[in-house]
Parts: C-alpha cells; structure tokens; sequence
C-alpha cells in the first residue's frame, strides 16, 4: 500500500489515468492534484474552484483533465501543459454532482443538482442538450460503449437516453434498488450498478 499526501482536508473523488501510472484527485479544499504513483509524488496541482470538488475525470485519451465543484463549474485542463482549456456552468445555484467523458465522441454529460442530465459538445463547448428535471435527485450516469445513448439512475429506475439527433427518453426500467451510488456500462454492454440497501 501507498499513501500520497497532499490535499489539506478529505479527499472525495479519484480516478486512474487510462494509459499511465498517474491518478487524479478532488478535495474539499477545493483543489485537484495528479500524482504519480510510482513516485508517490504530486506532479500538479490545479486551483480554479471556490467550493468543494465533487468529481474528476480523465478524458478517454488521457489528455485532458477535469473537475466538477459545488460552485456550479466544470474546469477542463490541459494535462501535460497545465492549462485551463475552458469552464463550463451550470448557473447558479446548481452544480454538477458528476460527470461523464463519452468514450467515444468528443462530448461530456454532467449530472446536474437540478435533477437532470446535462450534455456539452466539447469541440464548441455549447451546451446540446438537457433531460427533463426527473422526480428524484439523478444518483449516477454512464454512456453506453458506443457512446450513442447514456443511462440515469435514480431512487428506484433506470433511464436510457438516445443522444441522436437530440436527447430523447428511449426506456425506462423500473429497478429493485434503493440508494443508487454508481453505474458502469462493460464494452460487451453489460451494465453494473452500485447500491446501498436501507
């Protein structure tokens, strides 16, 4: 086992990078930093938000890095150049609780404390596309593995989402689950969800 110390209170989010020996934090200080794990050492520190990080992500490449806050921004960043590549908001008072990388086109979906799923185009950075304000608080998304549909999971259903030419309901399941934590989608389109049974 390998400790790295860095951030100045919790950590709350971490990911692997997809090609290399490096992962990526968010903390509540309101930081994200890459460290590199054969080194045990931070090779980067990024600031920008002004509320706690809630989520962070590599893009599918590798090449860039990013992080949602409950200041209501998602900070793209160039990995290697340490660079702000561009900020994307969700207007206050709502922030994005996470976020996705389609692993195949070159757009991003955010879970949005206003109980929807929104989508950007990360060529232009615009905002495509939003799902209706659901019942319940969206607990977790993933993109389906050729990248053309994503799926919501709330309290107790599963959403299916097509994104072409705009986000349109496909299916909904109605799921034995009570407390939704995370969803993932296989390459065979196997799809795993993690709950927590009261």
């Amino acid at each position: 086992a390998r400790s790295l110390s860095g951030h100045q209170v919790n950590t709350c989010a971490l990911q692997y990078h997809p090609y290399g020996d490096f992962i990526v934090s968010g903390s509540i200080d309101s930081s994200m930093k890459v460290w590199d794990v054969r080194n045990k050492s931070c090779i980067q520190t990024y600031t920008g938000h002004t509320k706690e990080v809630t989520c962070v992500r590599f893009s599918p490449d590798g090449k860039w890095v990013a992080s949602s806050s409950k200041d209501g921004q998602i900070l793209l960043w160039d990995l290697v150049a340490g660079k702000l590549v561009q900020t994307l908001k969700l207007g206050n008072p709502f922030y994005a609780t996470s976020f996705e990388f389609n692993p195949v086109e070159f757009s991003l979906a955010a879970i949005s404390s206003a109980r929807s799923v929104r989508l950007w185009d990360l060529d232009s950075f615009e905002l495509i596309g939003s799902t209706p304000a659901d019942s319940n608080q969206v607990k977790a998304i993933a993109f389906s593995s050729l990248g053309s549909a994503i799926c919501s999971a709330g309290k107790d259903s599963l959403k299916i989402w097509q994104l072409e030419p705009t986000i349109k309901l496909k299916d909904t399941l109605e799921m034995s689950w009570d407390k939704i934590s995370d969803l993932k989608i296989a390459n065979n389109s196997q799809l795993v969800g993690g709950s927590c049974m009261s």
